[in-house]
């Protein structure tokens, strides 16, 4: 084993919880050690109990999908929750996602999936933002009237997104929105000046999170 990483293992032991996510990623990257996801899932799970949000979040993502431990879904839910309500964007767009398929529990599941999306997306994760806008733009067809400008808004804030990252998601939002203009028949100066409204109000919802 690496020197260095050895002297990471140590004080992560002794309570360092930056040293407790170095070592997780380590074991989760295989980067100076073999690639061990049940040592990653310890470690991250040491930094996750100790108030790290991105360590809460890895641990939510193992329990999620059984990497490094036993799949468990409310184990998932709870840390990916509480790194969403820390603030991490990919948390909680997860929890968003996971409230808006029913998987983590029915009651208020919309109510909920829209309070995460809506976290991420002013956070400027373009597929919170396009799922959010889908959302609105559905109850708006069923009748709801008051919904079509929210759903334009984030429609139009996942479309201007303009990063490797977030490239597919841009291109489908920009796809949705020659749909509204043609089958609705919705002016394309107004959408040319919602567009200036968000890049001149809302400059931070269409640069992409850092995590």
């Amino acid at each position: 084993m690496d020197e260095g990483l050895k002297s990471l293992i140590a004080k992560a032991e002794q309570g360092d919880v930056k040293s407790m996510v170095m070592v997780g990623d380590c074991y989760n990257r295989g980067l100076y050690t073999n690639k061990d996801d049940s040592k990653a899932q310890v470690y991250y799970k040491m930094a996750a109990d100790n108030g790290h949000p991105g360590a809460m979040f890895m641990v939510g993502l193992g329990y999620l999908n059984g990497i490094g431990v036993e799949q468990n879904m409310v184990t998932a839910v709870k840390y990916i929750q509480d790194a969403a309500n820390k603030g991490v964007a990919n948390a909680q767009y997860i929890a968003g996602s996971l409230y808006h398929a029913g998987k983590a529990g029915t009651f208020f599941k919309n109510r909920k999936a829209i309070k995460y999306y809506k976290m991420a997306a002013k956070q400027g994760h373009a597929d919170a933002q396009y799922k959010l806008g889908k959302i609105y733009l559905l109850k708006w067809s069923h009748g709801s009237n008051r919904h079509f400008d929210k759903g334009l808004f984030w429609i139009l804030c996942a479309s201007l997104h303009t990063s490797k990252k977030s490239a597919e998601v841009s291109t489908k939002a920009k796809d949705y929105i020659n749909r509204i203009i043609s089958e609705l028949g919705f002016p394309k100066e107004a959408v040319k000046w919602k567009i200036e409204q968000i890049k001149r109000e809302h400059p931070g919802y269409i640069i992409d999170p850092t995590y």
